[in-house]
């Protein structure tokens, strides 16, 4: 009787272990498939799938490998096209600053004529800058160089920039809500950018006075833009093509700005309010 019993004792453990071996052989390829599903999602595309004998593996395998090649060569598209529009946009640009240069060292030219021609000077360096930027964007870099900068003047700023244009449109106002010093430390460069969005985007679809500003929020400092319009969006507004109540479409000026945000360190949200008023929210300084 113990003879019987060893032996099936031993039956079980030799079955056990061949079961084991079996399953670890089967799982392997699928373990494969989901760590190359998981680089394929973090945009590492060159992905080496080995062949499987395992028909349900190899049928995932070769869907795998299409869609990585397919995604690899669409990004590429996307980033060649970035870069030659970015060239196209360079050349008349610095064609044109060349120009104005060239009007504002004229000895014809009124002083009040040359002002105006250095502030559009100034405007066409930030719109190259505006162009670098983006195509950083589209390569997943981050933007610029972050310094310490007071987000209270950074709006103080868009809104004298802005400020003859909308008042250009009737019964509309600008107005900078003054705080204490914000400090930050970010780019300075795709905030100006996200203001200029949402400055924007209060005079095309907003109503009344447009109010920008700045706040301490605890770890963060929001920069708030409003204006006195009903809220009729959501955070839906940020994605391509998004549609709001009173207008046919925000265009990709909010998705970009969205975008910009994330790369600057921060987010850019909707308010929950009466009135239309985005929020962007970056890291506030700590103190030294």
């Amino acid at each position: 009787m113990l003879p019987l019993i060893t032996t099936g004792l031993g039956l079980t453990v030799f079955a056990a272990i061949i079961g084991f071996i079996l399953a670890r052989r089967l799982s392997r390829p699928f373990d494969e498939l989901a760590e190359a599903a998981e680089q394929i999602a973090h945009a590492k595309f060159d992905v080496d799938l080995p062949h499987y004998s395992i028909p349900e593996a190899e049928a995932i395998g070769s869907a795998l490998r299409l869609a990585s090649s397919q995604l690899d060569e669409l990004l590429r598209r996307e980033r060649e096209f970035a870069a030659n529009a970015s060239h196209q946009l360079r050349t008349p640009i610095t064609a044109l600053r060349l120009t104005l240069e060239d009007l504002t060292m004229w000895p014809e030219t009124p002083p009040a004529v040359a002002d105006e021609l250095n502030a559009n000077i100034s405007e066409l360096d930030r719109l190259s800058a505006a162009i670098n930027e983006l195509l950083e964007l589209s390569r997943g870099k981050r933007l610029g160089e972050a310094v310490d900068v007071d987000l209270d003047l950074l709006a103080s700023e868009a809104v004298v920039r802005w400020r003859a244009h909308v008042e250009e449109e009737p019964g509309r106002t600008l107005v900078h809500a003054p705080a204490d010093p914000c400090p930050a430390h970010v780019p300075p460069g795709p905030v100006l950018q996200v203001l200029d969005v949402l400055i924007d985007n209060a005079l095309c679809h907003g109503q009344g006075r447009i109010t920008v500003g700045a706040r301490r929020r605890g770890q963060f400092v929001d920069l708030v833009v409003g204006d006195e319009g009903p809220t009729t969006i959501d955070e839906a507004v940020f994605q391509r093509g998004a549609q709001s109540d009173t207008s046919e479409g925000h265009g990709l000026g909010l998705t970009i700005a969205s975008q910009l945000a994330v790369a600057a360190g921060g987010r850019l949200s909707v308010a929950d309010a009466e009135t239309t008023t985005f929020v962007l929210s970056l890291p506030a300084l700590d103190p030294a």
